[in-house]
């Protein structure tokens, strides 16, 4: 049994480089954490983790992703459509289509990905407010 987390993750970010943006501006995405002078909006691939649920002659993954849609506001003014539209960029990308899956390096196959939830957070930090969106997907992976 192989680790598919990196492959898969890295597979994430390559499929949104370039992808997402707002205003014009390319939206950066990162993997795993994010710089401290990130930027004001950012999508993060936040976790991946899953179970092991294959047969005696292969490795079938049940794979649970999260991606995460950040936005954060000096001001009062907040609002929440910006991390509306960036999520909504991430999943149209990462599956444009119904039965669309990403393609996988190192001896693994995607063979399904589909969203399940979406949720908002809204924080006050002790500069401004951060409106969070994260985007799970639920995904089944094979080992070739």
């Amino acid at each position: 049994m192989k680790d598919y987390k990196d492959k898969l993750s890295l597979a994430i970010k390559t499929a949104l480089d370039g992808e997402v943006s707002y205003g014009g501006n390319e939206i950066p995405i990162y993997r795993t954490a994010a710089p401290k002078d990130a930027g004001d909006y950012y999508v993060l691939v936040a976790s991946i983790g899953g179970i092991e649920d294959g047969t005696k002659d292969r490795f079938i993954h049940r794979v649970d992703i999260q991606v995460e849609v950040l936005t954060y506001f000096a001001s009062t003014v907040v609002t929440d459509t910006i991390a509306d539209n960036i999520a909504g960029q991430v999943l149209n990308t990462l599956i444009p289509t119904k039965g669309s899956t990403l393609s996988l390096t190192g001896g693994f196959t995607m063979v399904t990905c589909t969203p399940v939830s979406q949720y908002d957070f809204n924080e006050v930090t002790d500069t401004g407010r951060l409106v969070r969106k994260l985007i799970n997907l639920k995904s089944i992976i094979q080992e070739n």
